[in-house]
């Protein structure tokens, strides 16, 4: 087998190769910044959801079942 040297200028990095990591790093963060703003928008609308279930519900009962409290007296 033949052991071929690598030039070392070819695996320095260059100044122009960190400015690119830079830019993709700061583009991750950036996706990143806004898939978690949007997650917490999710369960925000999951929040106001399940409470507006909840106050259809308690409606519901309250307005069918209201009659259940009224008492009705009869004098004879």
């Amino acid at each position: 087998m033949t052991e071929v040297a690598i030039p070392h200028a070819a695996t320095a990095p260059s100044a122009a190769d960190g400015l690119d990591r830079r830019a993709a790093a700061q583009a991750r963060l950036k996706s990143r910044r806004a898939r978690e703003t949007r997650f917490r928008w999710y369960g925000r609308l999951a929040i106001v959801l399940a409470l507006s279930f909840l106050v259809l519900l308690m409606g519901r009962i309250f307005s069918q079942g209201w009659t259940a409290f009224v008492d009705y007296r009869i004098s004879v």
